[in-house]
């Protein structure tokens, strides 16, 4: 059976981003690995809220094990902002549950899907029809923010 989020006997940590120092990656606490990552894994699974998955490669920087490689990717699609807490709880050897919360302690809840821009070649772009749609962002104030995205046929079409 697979664990989930909120099953207790999961291992976790928290982190406050602040982008100065988390831009590039993300330290993992040193009790944490220690504890519970005795064998150092080359690279991490981090699922958020909604399912979606993110691969992080592992690094070392400055004597302390990080999220890497990826991680960019993953602060861009949920918006962090200075002062957000994640709170990381490991499911199995390599994958993390995260959830993500704004300042005032409200959950952050992101659900921004890419346009895709690329043609049946992989690098042509193609013009296509767009449809707007409200989607609710927390801000860093944990309150919610209207933001327009602009989903595409192809997306609609599912392709």
């Amino acid at each position: 059976m697979a664990r989930t989020f909120s099953d207790d006997n999961s291992a976790g940590f928290f982190h406050f981003f602040v982008s100065e120092n988390n831009s590039k990656h993300l330290r993992i606490p040193p009790a944490f690995v220690r504890r519970y990552l005795q064998d150092l894994p080359d690279k991490a699974t981090l699922e958020d809220h909604c399912g979606r998955y993110w691969d992080v490669g592992m690094v070392v920087v400055e004597n302390h094990l990080c999220f890497g490689t990826g991680w960019k990717d993953f602060l861009r699609e949920h918006c962090l902002e200075n002062g957000d807490l994640l709170m990381f709880k490991r499911l199995c050897t390599s994958v993390f549950g995260v959830k993500i919360f704004g300042q005032k302690g409200c959950k952050k809840d992101v659900k921004v899907i890419p346009k895709i821009l690329e043609g049946a070649n992989g690098n042509e772009e193609e013009e296509e029809e767009e449809e707007e749609e409200d989607v609710k962002i927390f801000g860093q104030k944990g309150c919610k923010k209207d933001v327009k995205i602009f989903w595409s046929k192809r997306m609609q079409e599912g392709r």
